[in-house]
C-alpha cells in the first residue's frame, strides 16, 4: 500500500470564545522538537493497553517517538496571557487507533511525559489531564539549530527516559510526508492517570505546519529499546497558539 497523502489540513482555526470552556488549557508553543522512528507492530503492542491497537502506515510499520515542547503563556482559560508560565515537557509516543476498525479514531498513546515544571507535575492528573514526573530540562532554537536535554531530576540515575537530541535546520524543507500526517494531524493523546486508568487530552495547534529537519545526535534510552527501529522524519513547530481540553476515553471494540 502505497502512501498518497500530504498534510491535507495545514491549518486548524483558532477558537472562538465560544468554542473554549473552563478547564481548557490555551498558550504557544515556542518550539516542539518530533523524534520519530517507524518500529515493528509486534515491539509496539506490547506497550499498549487493552482497547488500543497500533496504526501500522503504509509501510508497515508504526511510528513511535518523542515529543519535546517548550510552551510560553500556558493558563486555564479565560486567564489572561500575562498571569501565564512558560513550561518544558517531554513525552513519548506511540502511533495509536481505538474504535471500529472500519471508522478507526487515530491518537497517540503516551506511556510517560516530564517536565521541569513543579506546577504540572502538581497538577498534572488531577486537574488538567496528563501525569507528569519532574525532570531537568535544558532547551535552544534558533534560525540554525534545535536542541534538547532530559535528565532525572533527583539525581537517581535512572535514564529509562533520559534523551539528548540535536537538529540542523540549515537544511530543512516543508513537512509533507505520511509521518507529518500521522504525527502533526493526530490530536487525541491517551496517557496513564494517577490510577493507571487511561485518561484523554486532545491537544489542538492552531497551525499544522511544521518543517523537516536534518537530526544530527540522538539518544533516547526509550527509541533504544526497539530493535526494528529505523529513523524516520524530524519534524519542528515553532510559534504556534495551542489549546488542551479534557476528552472522554471511549475503546469500544
Amino acid at each position: 500500500m502505497a502512501y498518497s497523502g500530504g498534510m491535507q489540513t495545514p491549518a486548524v482555526s483558532e477558537p472562538g470564545a465560544a468554542q473554549l470552556g473552563l478547564g481548557d488549557l490555551v498558550g504557544v508553543i515556542r518550539h516542539r522538537l518530533l523524534i520519530n522512528c517507524w518500529v515493528d507492530p509486534d515491539e509496539v503492542a506490547p506497550l499498549l493497553p487493552d482497547g488500543v491497537r497500533p496504526r501500522i502506515g503504509s509501510n508497515g510499520g508504526v511510528v513511535v517517538g518523542c515529543c519535546l515542547i517548550a510552551l510560553d503563556d500556558i493558563r486555564p482559560w479565560p486567564v489572561p496571557a500575562f498571569v501565564g508560565r512558560s513550561v518544558r515537557a517531554a513525552a513519548h509516543r506511540i502511533a495509536i487507533e481505538t474504535g471500529p476498525e472500519s471508522e478507526p479514531t487515530g491518537g497517540v498513546y503516551v506511556p510517560m511525559r516530564h517536565t521541569d515544571s513543579r506546577l504540572t507535575v502538581m497538577v498534572g492528573g488531577r486537574i488538567f489531564p496528563g501525569v507528569h514526573q519532574r525532570s531537568t530540562m535544558s532547551s535552544s532554537c534558533d534560525a540554525q539549530s534545535v536542541a534538547w536535554e532530559v535528565r532525572p531530576a533527583d539525581g537517581s540515575g535512572d535514564d529509562a527516559f533520559a534523551i539528548q537530541v540535536a537538529a540542523s535546520r540549515l537544511d530543512s524543507t516543508n513537512a509533507r510526508s505520511e509521518v507529518a500526517d500521522i504525527v502533526i494531524g493526530t490530536f487525541l493523546g491517551l496517557s496513564p492517570n494517577r490510577r493507571g486508568c487511561l485518561e484523554g487530552a486532545d491537544m489542538q495547534p492552531f497551525d499544522l505546519r511544521a518543517e523537516t529537519v536534518s537530526l544530527t545526535e540522538l539518544s533516547s534510552a526509550f527509541l533504544e529499546q526497539f530493535s526494528s527501529a529505523t529513523e524516520a522524519d524530524t519534524l519542528l513547530m515553532t510559534g504556534v497558539g495551542v489549546t488542551w481540553r479534557r476528552v472522554p476515553v471511549g475503546l469500544g471494540e
